[in-house]
């Protein structure tokens, strides 16, 4: 029998059994303590026409916010970006990709990754709530800053008047500065969790220039 990926998780996502059916229950009554994020619970997204199929959001939520998910925690994927994680994380889900195209189906890339939508940050921050753990929090949150600043960082100036230009690049260098700051408190939280001096050296070498459509499409690589 083929050992899951998240049996050392508090919630093992990807070993939920399905009944005589072949269906798999609902996540929420195979774990019964989801129940108490209220967002979780209230969410009926897979009854509407563009909403996602709450186990699939759900155990993504789980893979890629949880303290003990395999995700930060394996050597195969713990020097990853976290971006990439996010994406490993939507596979394993059953998010769904399009066929014809690269990247996941209703939007998953922006609602969810870009945390576009209100209601999936909502569930994002109770289920870290949840759990309890402060610094974990922040260091997640600080995640997607990072990733938010080097997508405003990665877009090309438009202006067309030199005054307008040098505008732009001084915001640029200002948001420049910022993701330095956020790196630095990166690597201050990644001290203080994982407590892994070899993770941290990794971590400071790592590039963080990139994003989430580039790496949905292909063109950038695990």
């Amino acid at each position: 029998m083929t050992e899951s990926q998240s049996q050392n998780m508090r919630f093992d996502v990807l070993n939920i059994p399905s009944d005589e059916r072949g269906q798999k229950p609902d996540i929420l009554e195979h774990f019964k303590d989801l129940k108490a994020i209220g967002s979780f619970a209230a969410y009926a997204g897979q009854m509407k026409p563009n909403g996602l199929n709450r186990n699939a959001l759900i155990t993504y939520i789980i893979l890629v916010y949880s303290h003990d998910s395999f995700l930060h925690q394996s050597p195969k994927y713990k020097f990853e970006e976290f971006s990439k994680r996010m994406i490993v994380a939507a596979d394993l889900a059953g998010l769904e990709r399009l066929v014809k195209e690269d990247g996941f189906k209703k939007n998953v890339d922006k609602r969810l990754f870009n945390l576009e939508e209100d209601e999936f940050v909502l569930m994002i921050l109770e289920y870290l709530r949840f759990q309890s753990k402060s610094d974990w929090s922040e260091w997640c949150i600080l995640q997607h800053e990072l990733m938010e600043n080097n997508k405003i960082r990665m877009s090309p100036i438009q202006e067309d008047k030199d005054k307008d230009q040098i505008a732009a690049q001084e915001k640029k260098a200002k948001f420049r500065a910022e993701s330095e700051k956020i790196r630095e408190a990166l690597k201050t939280y990644e001290l203080k969790i994982f407590g892994d001096r070899d993770r941290l050296v990794q971590v400071q070498s790592a590039q963080n220039y990139f994003t989430i459509e580039k790496l949905v499409k292909g063109e950038e690589t695990f």
